[in-house]
């Protein structure tokens, strides 16, 4: 127990090295006779490939957004690979909400244990999700992030508009992955109302 006590930060690093090398490997799939979704996903990586960016214009160039194209394109031009891409963003994304906690959960052991149940998921590395190349595969990468950043607005006392750039980049980010995100939108409106609440502009406004 004393040794976990002192050295907690490198069996971290190290469960973490554990965590990305039982996925980065992780064969991918798509679905060939999707032609609306993982076809699509990968008729258009080609397309980006070839310089061609969405391909010809037809029935199927605006059914999707073009964000996973565009991170399959990533992967392929940096040669790192589909798995090992998704397997990097998704502990960045999970260290990054669990940050967002502290001010939160001041107790470290349970932020701990928080981050090892995210990190190790057995829904990231499923073969439905992680490993079939198609766009859901980052909305939970997407999610982790959205939820960090509007808890660190929600809880930082002195208004950071880096936070509320990056929020909006990834909520652009969540628009344009999956067309279903309409829920995040509100939610950003509601933390507008409550900044302005916080700020007592409103509470003026519904006076005056």
């Amino acid at each position: 127990m004393q040794f976990i006590k002192k050295h907690w930060k490198l069996i971290l690093i190290i469960l973490t090295l554990i965590r990305f090398l039982l996925s980065y490997k992780l064969p991918s799939f798509y679905l060939s006779n999707l032609r609306y979704d993982d076809k699509l996903m990968v008729d258009q990586l080609k397309s980006l490939l070839n310089g061609n960016y969405l391909g010809a214009y037809s029935d199927r160039t605006l059914v999707k957004g073009i964000i996973f194209p565009y991170f399959l394109f990533i992967s392929n031009i940096l040669k790192i690979g589909y798995s090992p891409l998704l397997t990097i963003l998704y502990i960045i994304a999970c260290i990054f909400f669990v940050r967002s906690l502290k001010p939160l959960i001041t107790d470290k052991k349970f932020l701990i244990i928080i981050y090892l149940i995210l990190l190790f998921n057995p829904i990231s590395y499923s073969s439905d999700l992680f490993q079939r190349m198609y766009r859901n595969s980052l909305s939970v990468i997407e999610l982790y992030f959205f939820l960090g950043l509007l808890i660190r607005i929600v809880l930082n006392k002195k208004d950071n508009i880096i936070y509320y750039l990056l929020l909006g980049l990834v909520l652009s980010i969540m628009h344009l992955t999956r067309e279903d995100t309409i829920w995040a939108s509100l939610i950003i409106v509601l933390l507008i109302f409550y900044n302005f609440y916080k700020n007592k502009k409103l509470k003026t406004i519904l006076i005056s």
